[in-house]
């Protein structure tokens, strides 16, 4: 059986505005980088978005590219990855890991905190 984790670009983003990546239900992004190069002639800041909240911002100085540190952000099933250029002269870059995980939706991960592992769907029907 193959390993269930491989990387990924999960965004790769060439004009102005947000494109967003929705996660496939069962399973779960790791963020672990975004790249972005500054064509322009001004400062220019790119925003990364998790479940639609901005999670991470960096200012990109004109004509060059930045790569920051690791990153390590979680995404689970359903949830958006987005990235935001602020102008058209913003090319960016979203990678990571895209791994199984059941129970990664939100319906799953109520349902458990609700009635735990003793869950039986025929016993009481769907939550």
């Amino acid at each position: 059986m193959p390993w269930p984790v491989y990387s990924t670009r999960f965004l790769l983003h060439t004009t102005a505005g947000t494109r967003n990546y929705t996660v496939p239900a069962g399973k779960r992004a790791i963020v672990k980088g975004i790249s972005s190069m500054n064509t322009g002639a001004a400062e220019q800041t790119v925003y990364l978005n998790i479940a639609g909240a901005t999670v991470w911002s960096l200012p990109v100085p004109a004509g060059k590219g930045v790569a920051p540190p690791e990153l390590f952000l979680v995404a689970n099933g359903l949830e958006t990855v987005g990235v935001v250029n602020q102008n058209a002269d913003l090319r960016s870059i979203v990678s990571g890991y895209l791994l199984e995980s059941p129970g990664s939706t939100l319906k799953e991960e109520i349902r458990d905190e609700l009635v735990g592992d003793d869950y039986d769907p025929d016993a009481i029907g769907p939550v």
